[in-house]
């Protein structure tokens, strides 16, 4: 396949998952379909986003009334963890969006908002493109926008979205944060009711540091919802959640699938980065597949092997061709 071909399939696909994701948190529009049985990730989806969903000005809109109406169930610290060990990200972007919401009246952005503002004089750039990289709305009249050196319409908040956040699987993280605050909490008990985990486990995959976990599974060890299991010949300690009926919404969704989206959106991004240089349109079929597998083995693959979506565990140097088909 040539890499003309291979990048329109794959826009299509990324953005037909974008849309899907977001309609399943609320957000009304294209490609509003049935629910997920995977849990979303909030914070990654967003920091995907506010990359991808440049080339989609409707989207990226849709998903900044989002942010303005339900920032207060994000969380900033675990935002910056995810951005920390992201490859693919927009700081400028995210710092915009994090401005919306500070204007709107949450002041737990003021940080994020801050990082990335530029000089009066600074030169400006779209902040809209198309995926063959020509600039969109070059005329713009944003104020908050020209701070991050974007130019672009005004942006006006719409909510154009559902009245109250589903009540899925797909949606069981913001969910179990709206009935326990936006803390550590909610991730540990998700992950748990997932499998049993270590502290380190919980760590990792939350993107919370080890002292947050432990101070919440001391709390929840204290009303028996999680007990601590002693692996036999060793000191390392694993932590099952032991009563789930204490746990509100631990049915919510039946059985629990929550992927490492921030993985699946790094191999998504690192792709997508390939063929978007310009050399990739010149060469011929068979340099683009080799230009594929190599970033695939290189940059792909370990994002991909543990996941925890099967279809894309599941792919090879020799199906990494298939990805768009798959994704769909």
């Amino acid at each position: 396949m040539l890499a003309v071909n291979y990048k329109g399939e794959l826009y299509e696909s990324i953005l037909r998952l974008l849309w899907r994701q977001w309609n399943e948190l609320g957000v009304a529009g294209h490609g509003e379909g049935e629910l997920s049985r995977r849990v979303l990730d909030p914070e990654a989806l967003v920091v995907f986003s506010a990359v991808f969903c440049r080339y989609e000005p409707r989207l990226y809109d849709l998903m900044a009334d989002w942010m303005v109406r339900y920032s207060r169930l994000l969380n900033p610290t675990r935002l910056k963890s995810i951005i920390n060990s992201a490859r693919y990200k927009d700081m400028p972007s995210l710092s915009y969006l994090a401005a919306l919401c500070v204007r709107a009246g949450d002041m737990r952005w003021k940080r994020a908002a801050e990082c990335c503002r530029v000089a009066e004089e600074a030169e400006l750039q779209s902040l809209f493109y198309a995926p063959d990289g020509a600039a969109l709305y070059n005329q713009g009249a944003d104020a908050l926008a020209r701070q991050y050196g974007f130019r672009r319409g005004e942006y006006v908040f719409r909510n154009k979205l559902r009245q109250q956040l589903g009540f899925a699987a797909s949606t069981l993280l913001l969910n179990l944060r709206g009935v326990m605050g936006v803390t550590a909490r909610a991730e540990v008990i998700l992950l748990l009711m997932e499998s049993p985990c270590s502290i380190q486990q919980l760590s990792d995959r939350s993107g919370f540091v080890r002292s947050a976990v432990k101070a919440v599974l001391d709390e929840l060890v204290l009303v028996n919802m999680v007990c601590p299991i002693r692996k036999k010949g060793g000191k390392s300690v694993i932590y099952s959640l032991c009563n789930r009926g204490m746990c509100p919404l631990a049915d919510a969704g039946g059985e629990v699938h929550f992927p490492r989206w921030n993985a699946v959106y790094d191999a998504l991004g690192q792709l997508w980065q390939l063929v978007s240089l310009p050399a990739m349109g010149k060469v011929s079929e068979v340099t683009f597949e080799g230009e594929l597998r190599r970033v695939f083995r290189e940059c792909v693959r370990a994002d991909l092997l543990c996941c925890g979506v099967p279809e894309l565990e599941a792919i090879t140097e020799d199906s990494i061709v298939e990805l768009p088909n798959i994704l769909h």
